[in-house]
């Protein structure tokens, strides 16, 4: 069979991330059997992988019109709509995916993600209960669990929710950064820098963290350490105006108002750049 030999080769390649290749192997496979709603479905994957989401809708349509039947068809239409920032058309594909599937907890999970979105909190929470209900190892639902938290202030819950995130997955660099955020809206400064150091390591060279853990530094009094995270933030970032505006206030408390006026001055030409 030509057309699933082609249709395999697809998968293979776009589980490589080279997507155009995938893209005319499944054009192939179409071709050789255009009744096959499987082939559309992972061509219309390809498509969504590379933002390309008008075509991977029409990808998915065309899977559902030759059988109405297939969950994670509708599941990964949904996810295109979101994608796509059509919330509410989402909703409705997860819901027909739920349907076909009692059990689709990634379904309930992704649905629940576009509640957030749309700050619909309650419906959120279900629906992270419930996937958490169905598959109690999913780390993703913990963490999104805790931003619904976090958006309501519950802090110590959201932290309660990072805390399993991170003992199901030690690696969620995500969830270490707003367990930090979450103990700085608590003002616990020093458990912030720990997580700060734990997200830096997984991820040492985004700007924001090297800016957060130098807060939190200043906020207990340690200035240089503040200075060396906000000189590496402007190594890595020389046009981010935050990080001189950050070291100029560090300077200005160290009573270094010569270096403190020289970064607010450079602060501002960047903003005004």
């Amino acid at each position: 069979n030509y057309s699933e030999a082609y249709g395999n080769r697809g998968v293979l390649y776009f589980e490589l991330k080279q997507y155009e290749l995938a893209i005319q192997e499944f054009d192939k496979a179409i071709e050789l059997n255009p009744d096959d709603p499987k082939i559309y479905s992972n061509r219309g994957a390809v498509y969504d992988s590379i933002k390309q989401y008008e075509r991977a809708i029409q990808d998915y349509n065309k899977a559902i019109e030759l059988n109405p039947n297939l969950e994670d068809v509708y599941y990964n239409r949904g996810n295109t709509y979101e994608n796509f920032g059509q919330y509410e058309q989402a909703i409705k594909d997860f819901d027909e995916a739920i349907q076909l599937n009692k059990d689709f907890y990634r379904a309930y999970h992704n649905r629940g993600n576009v509640y957030l979105k749309l700050k619909q909190h309650e419906r959120a929470f279900k629906d992270y209960n419930k996937t958490i209900q169905l598959n109690p190892n999913f780390s993703e639902a913990y963490y999104n669990r805790g931003l619904v938290y976090d958006d309501l202030k519950q802090y110590r819950l959201a932290i309660q929710d990072y805390d399993k995130a991170i003992q199901l997955n030690p690696n969620f660099e995500y969830a270490y950064l707003y367990r930090a955020l979450a103990y700085v809206n608590l003002g616990q400064y020093d458990l912030a820098i720990p997580d700060y150091d734990k997200a830096i390591e997984l991820n040492p060279n985004d700007v924001d963290y090297y800016n957060n853990r130098a807060m939190a530094y200043s906020m207990i009094g340690k200035l240089n350490q503040a200075i060396s995270d906000l000189n590496k933030a402007i190594s890595l970032q020389p046009n981010n105006p935050i990080s001189y505006q950050l070291r100029g206030i560090i300077y200005r408390e160290l009573g270094d108002m010569e270096k403190a006026q020289a970064d607010f001055n450079k602060a501002k030409s960047l903003f005004f750049n």
